[in-house]
């Protein structure tokens, strides 16, 4: 387990089947990656078929922007780059979704006019070859111009 990317190579990641990318802060977390250039890293690593999972923080970087979380983590680091991994078929990440948020998210893809995947505690959405599955106990929910649906 990496508890940050001092001291590591791209080329470790081949080593593994998969990566899990925790929570914490996401600014911090994103700053980190961009810093060590491991986000570049982690694209190619998926592209070659690599499995990525990302909770919190580490789903929402998996998105494309970080601006869903606005509200909830402080961007302590000044970070200033919105545009995380991109690893989510062009949809922000919305952590920690409860249906009391919708207006929120509703708010965020008319301004910012991207999709958002709106993820429950006990839940994912697992994606494989552009394709988007729900797996868990609650149902995740995709946002768009049209509105809201379930995975």
């Amino acid at each position: 387990m990496w508890t940050d990317m001092a001291g590591h190579h791209a080329s470790e990641l081949e080593e593994f089947d998969a990566v899990y990318i925790g929570g914490g802060n996401t600014y911090s977390l994103l700053g980190e990656l961009i810093d060590s250039s491991f986000d570049r890293h982690l694209r190619m690593y998926t592209n070659r078929g690599g499995v990525v999972y990302g909770g919190s923080a580490g789903a929402v970087i998996l998105g494309k922007d970080t601006r869903t979380i606005n509200h909830m983590d402080r961007n302590e680091i000044a970070l200033t780059e919105v545009n995380c991994l991109n690893l989510a078929e062009d949809h922000s990440v919305y952590p920690h979704y409860a249906p009391r948020d919708d207006r929120f998210i509703e708010a965020f893809v008319q301004t910012y006019q991207h999709p958002v995947l709106a993820i429950p505690e006990r839940s994912g959405v697992v994606i494989e070859s552009g394709r988007m599955r729900p797996v868990g106990l609650e149902p995740s929910n995709r946002f768009d111009h049209a509105g809201k649906c379930e995975v």
